[in-house]
């Protein structure tokens, strides 16, 4: 989950109208801009520097045309950028050795030089073709023409093969080319359900059957091509020779797989070799995507779906992983705006863990959504009151609009509304008509007020997820006293806070949730009035300037303590002394490189990277003292973790493949200031899983109590998910006297008395939830190995426990909360004895906890009995040429839905009874 904050950065390139952006990238360290005549090379770090830029000189751009596309090599260190004229440009980044000075970091970046090393005319081998696509590997540069052909050119210049896309003349392209839920267009107040498809601006077959017979078919009745020419010559659809010429292509190294969007709209998936892109010959179209409208592709490779833009300005969403199935329509027809508003969609972006994407439009707007459709992120304002003078736009929004006074400004903020759409009388298309006759103080307006006013013309994610930087296309407006014309487009950086992936279960002894930014900690608490509100913890400049950014963030079970580490080194915040702790060697520090964060009462658990040895390991440190001699205990790591988890005294630890470990940490004394104790960790149990299901993103330990343990326990056998799974498991238990668990007070805090083994081994966990990269959610028995699938579509789960033993021995179990697409879910374990199948609960949406657009959860949080998530809100200030981004929590209360499934529990219980 991501959300904007603050103000957004506009960064002055010093190009003017005529140099638009044409490329955007974060990669290796440095933002890569390409305008038309110049390239700039800038840090891509906490602060942004300028650090190079080489000008093409008036000569160059004459005979070979501006910068069209670009691609950068992180491996040898070169740019290469295509040109108007088809003309390949090799530019070398070199290291000067001028260092920038710098006040913050220890280490100042060098100033780049930008060299030209050579340039490559690439053929076309025909009049009126051009090269639309451009995608690249570590060795070799793959250039796709509007003819259909493809160019394989290597990083030295040199061609190394062409090939064409469709010569295969005899092989089928599988899958169908039109799917009517992702060709439709949604009832807007712009354009009616009645006739979507029959507008003469809509230039597309409007039924399946109109467009299948127009498609060639092989006997078995697939879709083919017979031919160099997709359209199928006459009669096909995109008849003629540019049906099947490149209009753009995605790269995808993980997945070796080509998308490529074709000049009539369709979209076609291609395997590649496994060499990657050489040989050019071994690209071969393999499978539709069932959208006739394409304007632009992204591929997601780590969680394998695919976002295609359309032209009706739609993202449709397919799942790679289940034969490019349709999963959803993302689009800003539900807020009030039409095509006529936004455009088509002009790029689309993944961020770097595919939890998210960017969306920019050609016209106008940004937007950020989550994979199951809650929209996060959006530049344009609810009622298009940008776009309205500002006498008329308080009374012209259909949006609440509340005036707020602090000491040094007046704000107006518009909180959105996803129940109900604008009005249409003040949406974007009809304001804009009435702010061309409004003149130049319009003009000024629109440009101040809101950011990719004027379209997007390439977006980028930063390599941490923190940061979006993008290029706006331009906007119309006076340029000059008494003169109009097309003022530059802005490069714009964006700031977002990510949610926070720390302990899952949900304590009762504090109420607040956290998300993580570049530079700081979003705390979302509970004031005195019981409302919620958003604090910015944050971090110490000295700390962060040399360890930018945040990579994790833990806090403690009783909430009183912050956890935080960045690039090395670890860093604690009492959040009642509101002081911070950090290590007092500057050495030790930066031998820690922090790839995991778990609280145990008053101890910390670092999984520490030794970067010298390549070896990974746990170090647990007394939250009072931070220092090599303060080390509580340090055991090995066969490899890097894969997910960790805590709960009582136990440690969960995933590792590649898939290897789970669960330790317990035995404290023999009491952890204090004046005290340290010896700390022992032993492993209780080692589970070696054979599986070919999809990767690891989070595990957490179910914890033990009463019904929550389910009856039958290790002699059930996974159901669903879990066939196939052959499994290999082998316990180790722990001596009486040598590891036994205190009470819950003092677990994992080194204090209390210890309890009796009968005791100890009732209370250890056997069961743990696993999270997949596809959504899955299932439940793994730590005793047998056996794993039953839960539910599917799930983007995070909770696990709700009580705080303290006495609430604890109330509770019979405790729910299972999942969020995905259909919203969240609730439901107990006991529904699971049953090995007959998934239960029909899972399947009950509450209509209290239905899917939200706006609004994200962050977590649950029982003692408040809330569901506490997060949305966005614009605020405007006069002292600001843009709007405020402001993360506003939300509340849902939980208890309705909690009380709907235990009534449902109970009848039943009365059934199976009569039965």
């Amino acid at each position: 989950m991501y959300i904007a904050y603050g103000w957004p950065k506009v960064l002055r390139t010093t190009r003017g109208p005529d140099d638009p952006v044409v490329h955007v990238e974060i990669s290796g360290g440095l933002l890569i801009v390409v305008h038309s005549s110049c390239i700039q090379l800038w840090t891509s770090g906490q602060h942004r520097v300028k650090l190079g830029e080489f000008v093409r000189d008036d000569k160059s751009l004459e005979e070979d045309g501006g910068n069209a596309h670009a691609i950068w090599n992180e491996a040898v260190e070169t740019l290469a950028v295509l040109t108007a004229g088809s003309v390949l440009h090799f530019y070398d980044v070199r290291t000067t050795p001028k260092p920038l000075r710098l006040v913050s970091p220890d280490s100042p970046p060098s100033l780049l030089a930008l060299k030209f090393r050579s340039s490559t005319r690439v053929p076309l081998f025909g009049e009126d073709v051009s090269i639309n696509g451009m995608v690249a590997d570590e060795d070799h540069i793959l250039l796709g023409l509007s003819s259909g052909r493809l160019h394989l050119v290597s990083w030295r210049g040199q061609l190394r093969g062409t090939a064409d896309l469709w010569r295969k003349h005899s092989r089928e392209v599988i899958g169908p080319m039109y799917v009517p839920e992702a060709n439709g267009l949604p009832s807007t107040p712009h354009s009616p359900r009645s006739s979507p498809l029959s507008s003469s601006s809509y230039p597309y077959p409007s039924s399946p059957p109109a467009l299948n017979a127009a498609l060639p078919t092989t006997p078995n009745g697939r879709s083919s091509f017979t031919g160099s020419d997709p359209g199928g010559g006459a009669g096909g659809a995109g008849a003629g020779a540019g049906g099947g010429g490149v209009a753009q292509m995605v790269y995808s190294p993980l997945l070796r797989l080509i998308a490529v969007v074709l000049l009539d709209g369709r979209v076609v998936l291609c395997s590649t070799g496994e060499r990657g892109l050489r040989p050019v010959e071994e690209v071969t179209p393999e499978k539709w995507v069932g959208v006739v409208d394409a304007a632009t592709v992204a591929v997601g490779a780590r969680q394998q779906l695919l976002a295609v833009g359309s032209r009706r300005g739609t993202v449709e969403l397919f799942d790679l992983a289940r034969s490019s199935l349709h999963l959803r329509t993302i689009s800003l027809f539900d807020w009030g705006y039409s095509l006529e508003d936004t455009g088509a969609v002009a790029c689309i972006c993944w961020s770097p863990d595919n939890l998210a994407f960017a969306v920019g439009w050609k016209l106008r707007g940004l937007a950020v959504w989550s994979v199951s459709g809650c929209r996060l992120m959006c530049t344009i304002r609810q009622g298009s009151m940008s776009l309205l003078p500002p006498s008329s736009s308080s009374s012209s929004s259909s949006s609440s609009t509340i005036p707020t006074a602090t000491p040094a400004t007046t704000t107006t903020t518009t909180t959105p509304t996803s129940s109900s759409a604008s009005d249409p009388a003040s949406t974007p298309g009809s304001a804009a008509a009435g702010a061309a006759t409004a003149g130049s103080a319009t003009a000024a307006v629109v440009r101040s007020s809101e950011p990719m006013v004027g379209g997007v013309a390439a977006v980028a994610w930063g390599e941490e997820g923190y940061q979006l930087v993008a290029a706006e296309a331009g906007v119309v407006g006076e340029v000059a006293a008494g003169v109009r014309g097309r003022q530059a487009g802005r490069l714009v950086q964006f700031a977002f806070a990510r949610q926070c992936s720390s302990k899952a279960v949900a304590g009762s002894s504090h109420v607040w949730q956290a998300m993580a930014g570049a530079d700081r900690v979003l705390l979302v608490q509970s004031n005195e009035e019981e409302e919620l509100r958003v604090q910015h913890l944050v971090i110490p400049q000295t700390y962060m300037g040399v360890n930018w950014p945040v990579r994790h963030v833990a806090a403690s079970d009783d909430g009183s303590y912050l956890a935080v580490a960045g690039r090395r080194g670890v860093i604690l915040h009492n959040l009642r002394s509101k002081k911070w702790r950090v290590f007092g060697d500057v050495m030790q520090e930066r031998a820690i490189k922090c790839e995991g964060l778990l609280w145990l009462g008053k101890i910390i658990i670092v999984c520490n990277h030794r970067v010298a040895s390549h070896s990974y390991e746990l170090c647990l440190y007394p939250r009072f003292h931070l220092d090599e001699s303060s080390l509580l205990c340090r055991h090995p790591l066969p490899a890097r973790p894969l997910a960790l988890d805590a709960w009582g005294d136990y440690i969960l630890v995933a590792t590649p493949p898939f290897d789970i470990r669960v330790y317990h940490m035995h404290v023999d004394g009491d952890v204090s200031p004046l005290h340290l104790p010896t700390v022992q960790l032993r492993t209780v149990r080692e589970l070696s899983i054979m599986s070919a299901r999809k990767p690891l993103v989070s595990m957490r330990f179910v914890p033990r109590t009463g019904v929550g343990e389910m009856q039958g326990g290790g002699d059930q056998e996974a159901e669903g998910m879990g066939q196939g799974a052959g499994s290999s498991s082998r316990a180790k238990g722990s001596k009486p006297g040598g590891g036994g668990l205190r009470d819950s007070k003092a677990s994992g805090n080194g204090g209390g008395v210890r309890d009796p083994l009968a005791a100890a081994m009732r209370r250890q966990p056997t069961k743990c939830m696993l999270l997949r990269t596809d959504g899955d959610l299932s439940l793994l028995d730590l005793d047998s190995g056996s794993e039953r699938a839960l539910v599917a579509g799930v983007e995070n789960f909770w696990l709700t426990q009580g705080g303290d033993e006495a609430a604890a021995a109330l509770i019979e179990e405790v729910p299972w909360w999942a969020y995905g697409h259909r919203g969240m879910q609730v439901w107990y374990p006991s529904l699971y004895h049953d090995a007959s199948g998934q239960p029909s609960e899972v399947q009950q949406l509450d209509p209290e906890l239905d899917f939200d657009r706006e609004v994200y959860p962050l977590g649950v949080s029982p003692a408040a009995g809330v569901i506490v998530g997060v949305s966005q809100r614009l605020s405007l200030s006069s002292c600001a040429e843009m709007p405020c981004f402001e993360p506003t929590p939300q509340a849902q209360p939980i208890l309705p839905c909690l009380l709907r499934h235990l009534l449902q529990v109970g009848v039943m219980m009365e059934r199976e009874a009569k039965g």
